[in-house]
């Protein structure tokens, strides 16, 4: 009997309970309803911190504008060496053309569009460098071995500006550039944005002891 009873109490409570429940629109800021107790203090956090962050962990996020297409050209991206002012070894991420397809909205077909931008995420490792090169078809990702010559060694990036395309000249993007001994530890120092032929961007190669050049190529696509 006592079963009973308590199974019945039970059963008027639950009705009463989904009676009780009122519904009504959520009118709270979108980062409250992905998190209720506000955890993250995602309302107090930048685009800057969320970067400084990836910073923090060894991710890097470039992106490149690199000019405007006519028509159908080869596109190669690749990567060169540097040891001792010498190129050792030049590595491909990728080799195609520089048109893209995309879907259309409203329409079921694809279209074609040439490529206009190089986004390059990086991450450095203790003994490599990881690149993933986006330029709106599949992504390509290489590995860069580095061997330090130093324990206290150290490698930083710096992009180069307005990697603007020219037809048959490889158009460098950035660098991945040793530190230099300086007494008992390492230093690197230089310009922190880079140009072809420029003073200070020549200083910082002829300082660097080892560095990795990440860079493109545009050529006439061969018909026979």
């Amino acid at each position: 009997m006592k079963k009973v009873i308590l199974f019945l109490v039970l059963v008027i409570f639950t009705q009463t309970y989904v009676r009780a429940q009122s519904y009504k629109n959520d009118t709270r800021p979108q980062f409250l309803k992905e998190d209720d107790l506000n955890v993250y203090k995602s309302d107090n956090i930048s685009t800057l911190d969320i970067i400084q962050a990836l910073d923090f962990l060894g991710v890097r996020i470039s992106k490149f504008s690199i000019g405007k297409f006519d028509k159908k050209y080869n596109l190669c991206i690749m990567v060169d060496e540097h040891l001792g002012g010498k190129i050792i070894k030049t590595d491909t991420i990728y080799c195609g053309d520089n048109e893209y397809k995309f879907p259309e909205l409203g329409i079921s077909k694809l279209s074609v569009n040439y490529i206009d931008q190089i986004k390059i995420f990086t991450r450095i490792e203790k003994d490599k460098i990881v690149l993933l090169v986006d330029t709106y078809k599949r992504p390509d990702q290489i590995e860069i071995k580095y061997h330090k010559t130093d324990e206290k060694q150290f490698f930083m990036l710096r992009n180069y500006l307005n990697p603007i395309w020219k037809l048959n000249k490889k158009i460098p993007l950035m660098i991945y550039a040793s530190s230099w001994k300086d007494g008992e530890g390492q230093r690197f120092c230089g310009t922190m944005n880079l140009s072809e032929n420029d003073e200070l961007t020549n200083e910082l190669l002829s300082l660097t002891p080892n560095y990795f050049l990440v860079s493109y190529i545009v050529t006439d696509i061969d018909m026979k």
